[in-house]
């Protein structure tokens, strides 16, 4: 068995099925893979739709989702983990690619994107988040290809973590000088993108929950440094926002200002690093609120 294919669900009937189809579409040998699905207690019709496919099921307490990953990844005959999520359609030749890469590098796979007809929201966060080829220091636990033996010896994600298991698991990957590839050619359809910014800012906020849970179990490290000080400057500069109005009106603007203009800044810096000019006001519509919810958060 050369790849274990570990989908962690809870209540996932909304995709699953067509997470399962793109599995079942892949090019590869099929008796060459495996896949298990992880359920944390599913009262909807996940169960159900399962019965149609060939996936080994465990049961879970539903604890985290890096707990689910874990159990998954202890179970599993592959000599290489592929970790998928239950809304994401896997590239077709993701297993193939991911088997070629892991020769050279020690862990493979890539970010998002999504369907043609989503929201701005989904598509400008994808450009956002999205990462050129090559090198990386972390990539989304949702399409995470490793091999077994360095999961082990890395003792698997942190279940502490209700989210960011990834980055802190991709962080103790690469103190240990391993290597991870990025490759958008095999990038996985997100089908549970955010779609609207009332829910991209509800998802941010239960993301920033754990990020300071995150740092203190892998300790603060270069890449964290700039976003974790400017999270902390919108949340102080937020309160002096809010405390300006029982003081000076001209505190008030100030504030403001101090609090867009950060954000306009990086929503340029990502401009250039995209190429695309006409996304401008939405790269800094998404990045203030997203700041402005991890700020929240703390």
């Amino acid at each position: 068995m050369n790849f274990s294919i570990v989908i962690p669900t809870y209540n996932s009937e909304k995709y699953l099925e067509r997470a399962l189809k793109g599995i079942k579409n892949l090019n590869y040998t099929k008796n060459s893979y495996e896949t298990i699905i992880v359920d944390g207690g599913s009262n909807d019709k996940t169960l159900e739709i399962l019965k149609k496919y060939k996936t080994k099921i465990i049961h879970s307490k539903n604890k985290s989702i890096a707990n689910s990953r874990n159990l998954g990844a202890k179970a599993a005959k592959g000599k290489i983990i592929a970790f998928i999520d239950s809304d994401c359609i896997i590239n077709t030749n993701l297993l193939k690619k991911a088997e070629k890469y892991l020769k050279k590098y020690e862990c493979y796979g890539s970010f998002y994107k999504v369907l043609k007809n989503y929201s701005w929201v989904a598509k400008a966060w994808i450009d956002i988040e999205q990462k050129k080829q090559g090198i990386i220091g972390w990539i989304p636990s949702s399409n995470l290809i490793i091999r077994k033996s360095i999961f082990k010896e890395l003792k698997g994600f942190n279940e502490k973590l209700q989210t960011g298991e990834d980055f802190d698991f991709c962080t103790k990957l690469t103190k240990k000088g391993y290597k991870i590839y990025n490759d958008p050619s095999v990038s996985p359809i997100h089908l549970g993108q955010t779609n609207n910014l009332k829910d991209f800012f509800k998802k941010e906020m239960w993301r920033g929950n754990s990020l300071i849970k995150g740092i203190k179990q892998h300790g603060i490290i270069k890449s964290e440094i700039l976003s974790t000080l400017i999270t902390e400057y919108h949340f102080i500069i937020l309160i002096l926002f809010l405390l300006s109005f029982w003081m000076h009106i001209a505190l008030i603007w100030i504030s403001f200002l101090a609090l867009i203009i950060p954000s306009f800044l990086l929503a340029i810096r990502k401009v250039i690093q995209t190429r695309k000019i006409t996304r401008i006001f939405q790269f800094y519509i998404l990045i203030l609120i997203y700041q402005l919810a991890r700020a929240i958060s703390i």
